[in-house]
């Protein structure tokens, strides 16, 4: 389907970053009922924390263990329903038409270049229902 972001999509990215969706046209996918989204720059960025503790070579504590499957846990939550484009081609688009400076940030900070990007049902209109389903 091809859709346009109408309202700034919710993520980890920088408010400012995020508003430059609003107006881009993307080829798009529904999301799978099963679909559980990610905040891949909270994982990254917890990974990060457990190397940097794990290089105190002092135990892990049951405590800290607790809190690290809490912030993991946290990082993924339900599906919102809505559409994904993946990474790269959203963010050529996002480019394009947008904004370089935000796909620049994108380009220098998302972790995972071939997944792909969420946008909740409220964050996008359907231009035309056929396209990559």
């Amino acid at each position: 389907m091809i859709v346009k972001i109408i309202k700034t999509p919710e993520g980890p990215a920088p408010t400012g970053i995020r508003k430059a969706w609003v107006g881009v046209v993307l080829v798009a996918v529904p999301t799978s009922e099963d679909f559980v989204e990610c905040d891949c720059l909270a994982l990254a960025r917890l990974a990060e924390e457990i190397e940097a503790r794990m290089a105190d070579e002092r135990e892990i504590s049951r405590a800290e263990c607790e809190a690290f499957k809490e912030k993991e846990a946290a990082a993924y939550s339900k599906n919102r329903g809505g559409c994904m484009v993946p990474v790269d081609v959203a963010l050529r688009m996002l480019e394009k038409q947008a904004s370089a400076e935000a796909a620049n940030w994108f380009w220098r900070n998302w972790p995972n270049k071939k997944g792909w990007f969420l946008f909740g049902p409220d964050e996008y209109v359907v231009l035309h229902e056929e396209g990559l389903n």
